[in-house]
């Protein structure tokens, strides 16, 4: 390259821009990078602060619900139970029902097993007779 006079550029006046304009460009990719980690930490910083704020309203959100649940069952038990019940009554009045229960299975399969028998009994006296009569 010339310079507009004709004569040749000195070229440690150029190697002397040449470093400047280094050190200006390492100088503003330094400041952006500066710039982007800055930007980067406050998205953190927000990205934190949301995902905070989610844990805490899951975490009220369960708390809520194992309330809810809670009440639930204690306005079942006052229902079935009466208000007054302990968790003692409430086990005794459920196994009560429970025994209840597999007593009137017991009473229904002995009147079941008992019909089977006297059906038993009348096929067989039918059979017998039957037989008697084809003999005769």
């Amino acid at each position: 390259a010339t310079a507009h006079n004709g004569s040749r550029p000195d070229i440690k006046e150029l190697l002397k821009t040449d470093e400047a304009s280094e050190e200006s460009t390492l100088g503003s990719i330094k400041e952006g990078a500066k710039g982007l980690l800055q930007n980067a930490n406050q998205e953190l910083g927000a990205v934190e602060n949301v995902a905070s704020q989610l844990v805490g309203s899951v975490v009220d959100k369960g708390v809520e619900i194992k309330d809810t649940i809670a009440e639930t069952l204690t306005e079942l038990k006052d229902a079935v139970f009466g208000q007054d019940a302990t968790a003692q009554d409430v086990l005794e009045q459920t196994s009560e029902s429970i025994g209840a229960g597999i007593d009137k299975g017991k009473q229904i399969a002995k009147k079941a097993a008992g019909k089977t028998v006297e059906k038993t009994e009348e096929l067989k006296e039918k059979g017998q007779q039957v037989a008697k009569e084809v003999g005769e």
